[in-house]
């Protein structure tokens, strides 16, 4: 980004480069992404810097700019966290580390498979305090953590190098910024409404953000209902939600088979 993100060319610019093609195979299926740019990668993976200040550019304007944009757009993100924990002795890359990972790429498979293997050695790395990591996630990142824990690791090593893990605003059960995104392009920034509609309605990690079966196993609770003793599966997540939507639209239900 540049000092001027929102003038044309940058626009133009943007749109581009968060844009990515599915790669098919002979059934048809999706089984990864392409036509993206390589060279676009996440900011001080394994650091800090690319998760307490995710536009560096507004630090160029005076304060009260940078306090009016925070306000709005959280763009310090961990900073306040970070800046606690660097205050008691933490350090960057040595015993604080940062994963921030490319939205754009989260459902190619080698993509995954790769971050999940950096996640995997960067939790092991806190071995060398003689300790268990603790981590700490924000929404999609919750999900990712969960997707992890899941399919990557085993629960033996889940008992030896997990400590504590702190799971903020996840959407395991979805959310409708996520619905609005894909269907009409709206956005909760609403200059990005028309500008980047369709790249953020491809975009893997807003359709992450919709209930899925990748981090959950087929038995697994997705929502306990706690008044009525039920739970619901993800497999039941698809009839149900299409019950809710028909009694929102005008009273009718209909049997989930």
């Amino acid at each position: 980004m540049n000092i001027t993100p929102f003038a044309r060319d940058s626009v133009t610019q943007w749109t581009h480069d968060m844009n990515v093609d599915v790669v098919r195979n002979v059934k048809n299926t999706i089984i990864g992404l392409t036509n993206y740019d390589p060279l676009i990668e996440p900011y001080d993976v394994g650091g800090i810097k690319g998760i307490i200040n995710i536009v560096p550019e507004f630090d160029l304007l005076g304060e009260v700019y940078q306090d009016i944009l925070h306000n709005h757009f959280h763009f310090r993100y961990f900073e306040p966290l970070c800046s606690e924990l660097l205050n008691i002795g933490y350090e960057p890359k040595e015993s604080l580390f940062g994963l921030p990972y490319d939205p754009r790429l989260l459902l190619d498979k080698q993509y995954r498979i790769t971050f999940f293997q950096l996640l995997q050695d960067t939790i092991e790395r806190v071995d060398k305090y003689s300790e268990k990591a603790i981590v700490v996630t924000h929404s999609l990142g919750g999900v990712l953590l969960k997707w992890f824990l899941t399919t990557h690791v085993s629960r033996h090593w889940i008992s030896r190098n997990m400590g504590k893990l702190y799971i903020v605003n996840a959407p395991f059960g979805g959310t409708t910024m996520a619905l609005r995104v894909i269907l009409s392009g709206e956005y909760y920034v609403p200059m990005f409404h028309q500008q980047f509609k369709e790249p953020l309605q491809r975009m893997s990690g807003i359709i992450m953000c919709l209930p899925n079966a990748y981090a959950y196993g087929p038995d697994e609770d997705l929502v306990r209902i706690d008044d009525t003793q039920t739970s619901l599966r993800i497999q039941d997540f698809h009839a149900t939600t299409l019950i809710i939507l028909l009694l929102k639209c005008g009273g009718i239900c209909i049997n989930p088979t």
